[in-house]
């Protein structure tokens, strides 16, 4: 969960975690697929999620519209 100071920002989203995804980048129009670890309400009502990338692992926070849930089995 996000902080704000030393108090806690938003809320849990009723998410499964870890789970794998895919991202539409809407700059790019390009379909990455990720691992969801994070899902969350920011205090502005905005639905963000933490994931990484499966092929570096580097992180992204995106938000939940963007993503299409896969579940916690791995995609062929």
């Amino acid at each position: 969960m996000t902080r704000l100071g030393d108090k806690p920002s938003g809320r849990p989203l009723n998410v499964v975690i870890p789970q794998y995804a895919y991202w539409r980048d809407d700059k790019t129009g390009v379909q990455h697929p990720v691992i969801v670890v994070q899902a969350e309400e920011a205090d502005n009502g905005k639905k963000l999620i933490g994931a990484r990338f499966v092929d570096s692992g580097k992180p992204v926070i995106v938000m939940l519209s963007e993503v299409k849930l896969l579940g916690q089995e791995k995609p062929k």
